[in-house]
């Protein structure tokens, strides 16, 4: 399969079946929830500060912060699984169903959040450790959650599985990647723009944040399905 048919049949579902957004929508959502409710323990004292009551306050602002970023962190990939028991059943000709969705997602639950622990510890290491090593990371471990939720296996394996996959078939994953990279440029870039705009530009940001997620999960899913029956490093077309 061409780059341009994962996009194209991706862009298409998404047209087609609007229910696909719904998990990243709730995700986008609840995040933000998350985020105003945790955003008040950056000041958590009123009055005089002390230099004891700025050691505990920014304790607890860290600590707020720390515990937003592991539940954002969950939530996100929850519904990042979510999407692709959804887009596998469109895939596979069954009826795209919330309730099955949610149901598939419950099914693997442990398997997926020992995934999103790992594939996050990973990645994280690798960010902090000059970028570059996150990247390689979340390179070679970007089928893990669609090897998960597909093929049900545990998140060790899949973790293996997605390593071996995309060292098989290296040019195609590696444009794959890059294309992926370049969207999230311009997503952000999109969506730095739309927070100038008061109010209005926050909910727009939902919904780009909430079809992006959709997107690029489904383009993802469609590449997984396709190079995990291709022999080891295909030519690639774009």
């Amino acid at each position: 399969m061409k780059l341009n048919e994962y996009l194209t049949e991706s862009f298409n579902s998404c047209l087609k079946n609007p229910l696909l957004f719904v998990p990243m929508a709730g995700a986008v959502v609840l995040v933000s929830l998350l985020s105003l409710l945790f955003s008040g323990t950056a000041i958590p004292f009123a009055g005089p500060m002390d230099a004891q009551t700025m050691a505990a306050g920014a304790g607890t602002a860290l600590g707020g912060a720390m515990v937003l970023s592991i539940l954002s962190t969950l939530i996100t990939f929850l519904a990042h699984g979510m999407t692709i028991a959804l887009g596998y059943d469109l895939i596979s000709g069954r009826p795209v169903s919330l309730r099955r969705g949610w149901e598939s997602v419950l099914e693997r639950i442990t398997p997926l959040v020992i995934a999103v622990i790992l594939v996050g510890l990973l990645t994280g290491i690798g960010m902090v450790l000059l970028v570059l090593p996150g990247l390689i990371a979340a390179f070679f471990l970007m089928f893990t959650f669609a090897a998960v939720m597909v093929d049900r296996e545990d998140a060790l394996r899949a973790l293996r599985s997605s390593i071996r996959m995309v060292a098989n078939n290296f040019s195609a994953a590696f444009i794959l990647f890059l294309v992926m990279i370049a969207l999230g440029v311009i997503f952000m870039l999109v969506n730095m723009i739309l927070g100038l705009i008061p109010v209005v530009g926050t909910l727009v940001a939902i919904v780009v944040s909430s079809v992006f997620s959709t997107f690029l999960t489904l383009v993802l899913l469609h590449a997984y399905l396709e190079l995990r029956q291709a022999p080891a490093t295909p030519d690639v077309e774009v």
